[in-house]
């Protein structure tokens, strides 16, 4: 197949089904492995497709702590806008790892066969302040109630945003067949939602500060409670062939990763100082930012929460489990 007809078929699939954060060891439950020494490492140098959001934090804070080079890794950065560029890339194997990848849209890419992925880790969980649909003002849409009927900007329609989003309101007893999502990048939003485009904007940080920032937007409804609260957001992904030729460097890599990620769960000014370094964010603007979860594992139980939130909402046609997913 010639690359230019599979990039296509992967972004109308994610288009179809799709920002903005790794595990210890096993990327499951339970102790981490004591770690290697490098040695005998199938890969020494590795090139993640990393996203500009707060997810892939843990990422550069490992390459400026030296954790890889501690597991005999050099890892070099992609810089991507958004996770799906980088999916042909990872299934060529020009790049050996995708950072802060929309869960639901692998997920679910994984479940119809489009390609065959593993979960190395989780990059982020879902938090009250950082996720959340926003409205001007002196709209009409105040409550999650409003938004019935109305059209909300997303990045990608049919991905975590829309996922969550329809979760709550349904459980709230709100109807959410007459909603339209309307597919925006996430940089656009905010001209969107001042020129009444849309309704509503579905925004993760940063862009929930700049909507607060530049447009006075409010919150209408958090993304991030009652049964979406601490969910699985995004994660860290190889191809299948990719971990079986190279299962140590994979452990490598999720040891390195697993310790960043304890220092940005424990230290919240290390993720706003790095941020500025991989996004057009200032330092100064960073500082405002708030942050999702940096879990050091990933939880099969959480991750399997997704996948069955997807089964009830319709996104996927049969349940899925999650547990040969996740590289181990």
């Amino acid at each position: 197949m010639k690359r230019i007809g599979l990039s296509r078929r992967i972004l109308a699939v994610l288009g179809a089904g799709l920002a903005v954060v790794l595990a210890a060891g096993a990327c499951g439950g339970g102790s981490s492995p004591q770690p290697a020494a490098g040695d005998g490492l199938e890969k020494t140098r590795l090139t993640v497709g990393a996203v500009q959001v707060l997810d892939d934090a843990p990422l550069f804070i490992a390459i400026k702590e030296g954790y890889f080079q501690q597991e005999g890794l050099t890892v070099d950065t992609k810089l991507v806008t958004q996770s799906t560029q980088a999916l042909p890339d990872l299934l060529h194997g020009t790049i050996d790892l995708i950072g802060g990848g929309n869960l639901v849209s692998y997920l679910q890419g994984n479940a119809r066969g489009t390609f065959d992925l593993q979960v190395l880790g989780t990059a982020t969980t879902c938090v009250a302040d950082g996720y959340a649909i926003m409205a001007l003002p002196d709209s009409n849409v105040r409550t999650p109630a409003d938004l019935a009927d109305k059209k909300i900007a997303v990045a990608i329609v049919n991905n975590i945003q829309t996922l969550t989003a329809d979760v709550l309101l349904k459980s709230a007893g709100i109807d959410t067949t007459g909603i339209r999502y309307v597919q925006i990048p996430f940089p656009d939003m905010n001209r969107a939602l001042a020129a009444r485009q849309v309704d509503a904007i579905s925004v993760v940080e940063p862009f929930v500060t700049s909507a607060k920032r530049e447009v006075r937007a409010v919150s209408v409804m958090s993304q991030c409670s009652g049964p979406t609260e601490n969910l699985p957001l995004s994660g860290y992904f190889a191809t299948r062939s990719w971990t079986q030729q190279n299962p140590k460097a994979a452990r490598a890599f999720q040891r390195a990763l697993a310790r960043a990620q304890e220092h940005a769960a424990a230290d919240h000014a290390a993720v706003h100082q790095i941020i500025p370094s991989y996004t057009n964010i200032s330092p100064q603007d960073a500082q405002q930012l708030a942050l999702g979860g940096y879990p050091p594992t990933t939880d099969p139980a959480q991750l399997q929460r997704v996948a069955d939130l997807m089964h009830s909402g319709g996104m996927l046609s049969e349940p899925l489990d999650v547990n040969p997913i996740i590289f181990r």
